[in-house]
């Protein structure tokens, strides 16, 4: 017999011939399989608050938009790969992605617009400047070849970052880039201050892109790793299909736990 049976029995007493037992309240992080404990170490039944609801669209914390014409909504996916280093499993969705998106645009050209532009989310600086170099050698020179996979050859221009390592005057002019749709380019230098009018392809990015962005072309976004606080997340990967439909892929770290948590339950 386990000790929380023991303190149950310990805690009950008689009344009118009735046995009362202890009601017992607790608070967890967690409640995986919160019924099926509470069964075989009370023998009771258990209730959770705030509860799920009839409907898991509408619980005590959220609810769930339908998508319509005014908001486009965003579909998430989530990647794994076990046994492969994440930076590997990057390398692949970046470039599967950015040729996919390539092979969209030469076929409804200024329609595929916002997934032209990958925006990639990290949860430190250390993380994103790794793979910046990975985006300028390995992904660049994958993007060359992606035809013999069924998708499009695509050539990148140099990386983007929206990150405190950036001065503040790089600032306006990568939130001006940004604007830039694929195939219009209608930006004029001398008139907006930018110094370049060419699209960004990748704009790699830590939570600076949380606060005060808003670009409504951006439709395609990749997570590296799920970011330590929920709100975090939401606020991050709302900064895509604000306008057209949107797509986040969260790639996820097989090596930690919580990761593998998340990916569980995606």
């Amino acid at each position: 017999m386990n000790h929380e049976t023991a303190v149950d029995a310990l805690c009950s007493w008689e009344v009118n011939g009735k046995t009362v037992r202890p009601k017992i309240i607790a608070s967890t992080a967690t409640i995986r399989k919160a019924a099926d404990q509470g069964r075989l170490l009370f023998a009771r039944k258990i209730k959770v608050f705030p509860p799920q609801g009839l409907d898991a669209a509408d619980n005590f914390f959220s609810l769930r938009r339908e998508p319509s014409e005014e908001h486009p909504g965003r579909l998430y996916l989530g990647v794994m790969a076990p046994g492969i280093r994440l930076k590997a499993a990057l390398i692949k969705v970046y470039s599967t992605l950015l040729a996919a998106a390539q092979k969209m645009f030469e076929r409804y050209e200024a329609e595929a617009d916002p997934w032209m532009t990958l925006v990639g989310y990290f949860n430190s600086i250390r993380e994103l400047a790794g793979m910046r170099r990975l985006v300028e050698d390995d992904i660049s020179a994958r993007l060359k070849s992606m035809d013999r996979h069924g998708l499009a050859k695509r050539k990148i221009s140099q990386p983007e970052e929206l990150t405190s390592r950036r001065s503040s005057e790089d600032i306006p002019d990568i939130l001006n880039r940004m604007e830039i749709g694929f195939g219009t380019q209608t930006a004029d230098s001398s008139k907006s201050g930018a110094k370049s009018n060419r699209p960004i392809d990748t704009l790699l990015a830590t939570n600076m892109l949380s606060v005060g962005v808003d670009v409504k072309r951006l439709g395609l976004m990749v997570v590296a790793s799920q970011p330590k606080a929920t709100a975090e997340y939401i606020q991050a990967t709302s900064r895509v299909g604000r306008k057209q439909p949107g797509i986040v892929v969260t790639v996820f770290n097989w090596t930690r736990p919580r990761d593998l948590s998340h990916y569980e339950r995606f």
